[in-house]
């Protein structure tokens, strides 16, 4: 089973969204989250942090979990919220054409989202902001 995490970075009510690169193999041409395959015998929690190093060159400090779904006939995505990290977000390689800091709103209203799924977690996400964010 293929598993994947991608990491929600979260500031000042605002969510990081990763346009990915149109020479993709799946999913290509879409807004995302940062993230990658769980390699075998690394956990979710590994993957995160490798994964947020490779693409984004900033260390998670704190992150929780958030959502998890499995597509038809394909991988099983865990997604979790990150709070705290270390660095300043880049977009590294050649995964993603664009990094964008983006309102839940904003970002839930993309005409590309790679799964239809993500505006409900991003309204959601809006949903729990505190009053006056």
């Amino acid at each position: 089973m293929t598993v994947i995490v991608n990491g929600l970075l979260i500031r000042d009510g605002h969510v990081l969204m990763a346009h990915r690169a149109p020479t993709r193999r799946n999913y290509r041409a879409t807004w995302s989250f940062p993230g990658g395959h769980v390699k075998p015998g690394e956990t979710n929690d590994h993957a995160l942090v490798r994964e947020l190093i490779e693409e984004l060159r900033i260390a998670a400090k704190t992150w929780s979990p958030l959502h998890h779904f499995t597509v038809a006939d394909g991988p099983t995505f865990y997604l979790f919220r990150i709070d705290e990290w270390d660095g300043t977000p880049q977009n590294i390689g050649t995964e993603h054409t664009d990094l964008r800091w983006m309102t839940y709103e904003n970002a839930a209203a993309l005409p590309a989202l790679t799964f239809p799924i993500y505006a409900k977690i991003l309204g959601d996400l809006q949903d729990a902001q505190p009053q006056g964010a």
